[in-house]
């Protein structure tokens, strides 16, 4: 098994599948009197939006913000410092350790891919990119990884 892929930061559960096609996470809904947690997957390749939720007959409407969790631990990927963000673990190809920023707002098409250790923003893709490159650098100095 190839270690390329995506990871909890809190548990290192590997939330890619080998081929590292789609990622794997709990997505929590919730509302003033409702809160329901169901299966999501989302597309492995940076760049690629359009998850889809696996839970027969719910359909979710672009705006609708979800809390995605880890399945092993329940982290929630949720930055607490930019509520509109998660972020996971990422193995490159190389075996490089990154951070990949994305939106969670569905239709929102934002992603980022960060180097901690460098302190800075590698790649930014989607179709809102200066709203999240303009949000990076203060996010950097803040982001922590163990909960």
């Amino acid at each position: 098994m190839s270690d390329q892929g995506y990871f909890c930061p809190a548990c290192d559960h590997r939330l890619t599948d080998e081929r590292v096609r789609h990622v794997r996470m709990k997505g929590v809904l919730s509302g003033e009197h409702f809160s329901v947690t169901v299966p999501f997957e989302l597309p492995a390749k940076l760049g690629e939006y359009g998850g889809e939720c696996k839970y027969p007959g719910l359909v979710l409407a672009p705006g609708a913000r979800v809390d995605f969790r880890c399945p092993a631990c329940d982290h929630s990927f949720t930055l607490p410092e930019k509520h509109n963000l998660s972020a996971l673990k990422w193995i490159d190809a190389e075996g490089n350790e990154r951070q990949v920023v994305f939106n969670r707002v569905l239709g929102r098409r934002m992603t980022a891919v960060v180097c901690l250790e460098q302190g800075r923003v590698l790649e930014v893709l989607g179709d809102e990119e200066e709203e999240l490159t303009a949000s990076l650098p203060e996010l950097l100095g803040r982001m922590t990884w163990r909960v």
